[in-house]
């Protein structure tokens, strides 16, 4: 009888991330799209995150990937120190030779699955963000950040999901052949129907009351934190002209932060309440989007913003501030509106420009859906990184 070929285990990908669900932003958007599609390429995914909430399960698991929560939650050197500790242990009774180590960001998480893994796994950075408060950027310019890149410069790769980010590893000293530019990646709907609008509206208006708006009423979206620097006061006071012809429009504003406060009182302020909404976080932002007229991003970015590249994916029009990060998205009167920075009237006029034209708001969504299906899909983006990492289980092996 033919000896039997020895059976091939399923590779593993351990993700230690600083943030996973429910928390909600660009990270944890990022490790929850691979946990839900890598499994489907045939790689076991494991993540390893903090417990932030004292009630969240210490193990769970999430489309059959098991999530594993250390405590205790990172929030000053002390606690940050002691869970070091703890995932440097976890690590080193966890890890075996043919796993794949990805480390979220380029700081102390990072130097942790270095010194514990170290040559014993092939290891992964991913640098989520660019400009001055990006990972890369600390690791340049502070003292601690110079101390620890000696060791995140030894990885075996480090992904980078655009070209800032690219340029900014570059200037950090990270080796130009280890570096792997991998776009964002965003699900792409097939075309946006105004039956995928209307059914969204209803699933949000049997959700909650707030969430109720009539058909031919327009929505704006907004989505990011609620800081100083994000541009909402001059957002607010442009949607305060759109009731004036739509008594009925809605201005959602999703996200947290310290600016809910004074947000309130301008909202009050200008007699927009109920018009302009502080929604809080969505964990999937993606019936929102549905639901919508608009997305508008009123804040320079540095880098690609992913609420803008999400709205595309949906063929959802964007109105955004004429800024690097948008333009690396945005050709202005193709895929969307570019308005100066801080120009309530500009931002106004191009809001009123979109909602009191559809045909120009179609054409905006759908040339914009194109660009995100060739450039930025969820598909390409998984491909890569299954790429990537088949090609470092094979030179281990």
């Amino acid at each position: 009888m033919p000896g039997r070929s020895p059976a091939v285990s399923t590779p593993r990908l351990i993700i230690v991330t600083p943030h996973f669900w429910p928390s909600v932003g660009r990270v944890p958007r990022y490790v929850g799209r691979l946990v839900e599609t890598l499994p489907g390429a045939g790689w076991k995914v494991t993540v390893v995150a903090p417990r932030w909430i004292a009630d969240w399960p210490e193990r769970l698991s999430v489309d059959e990937s098991p999530v594993v929560r250390l405590d205790p939650a990172p929030v000053d050197a002390w606690t940050r120190w002691q869970y070091g500790r703890r995932l440097g242990r976890w690590l080193r009774r966890n890890t075996r030779s043919e796993d794949i180590v990805l480390a979220v960001g380029l700081r102390h998480d990072a130097a942790t699955v270095m010194h514990h893994v170290g040559r014993r796994a092939a290891t992964v950075l991913f640098a989520p963000r660019a400009g001055r408060a990006s990972d890369a950027h600390w690791l340049r310019e502070s003292a601690g950040g110079r101390r620890l890149s000696r060791s995140l410069l030894k990885a075996d790769a480090v992904i980078a999901p655009s070209d800032a980010v690219r340029s900014e590893l570059d200037a950090a000293g990270f080796p130009g052949d280890r570096i792997d530019t991998i776009p964002w990646g965003v699900p792409i709907v097939p075309s946006r129907l105004r039956a995928r609008r209307a059914k969204a509206r209803r699933v949000l208006a049997e959700a909650s009351d707030v969430l109720r708006v009539p058909d031919w009423a327009p929505i704006g979206l907004c989505v990011g934190r609620l800081d100083a620097d994000r541009g909402l006061p001059p957002l607010v006071a442009a949607w305060e002209p759109i009731t004036r012809q739509w008594p009925n429009a809605r201005l959602w504003l999703v996200g947290r932060g310290p600016e809910r406060t004074h947000l309130d009182r301008q909202i009050s302020g200008l007699r927009l309440t109920g018009r302009v909404q502080m929604l809080g976080v969505f964990e999937h932002v993606e019936t929102l989007l549905d639901a919508a007229d608009l997305l508008i991003a009123p804040a320079p970015a540095d880098d690609v913003a992913l609420p803008v590249l999400e709205a595309q994916g949906a063929g959802l029009p964007v109105v955004a501030a004429d800024a690097p990060g948008h333009r690396a998205l945005v050709e202005h009167d193709r895929t969307g509106l570019l308005v100066p920075p801080d120009d309530t009237d500009e931002l106004h006029a191009a809001i009123f420009r979109v909602i009191n034209a559809p045909p120009l708001a179609a054409r905006l969504g759908e040339a914009g859906r194109r660009t995100a299906a060739e450039c930025w899909s969820l598909e390409a983006m998984v491909e890569r990184h299954v790429a990537l990492l088949d090609r470092l289980r094979e030179r281990r092996h």
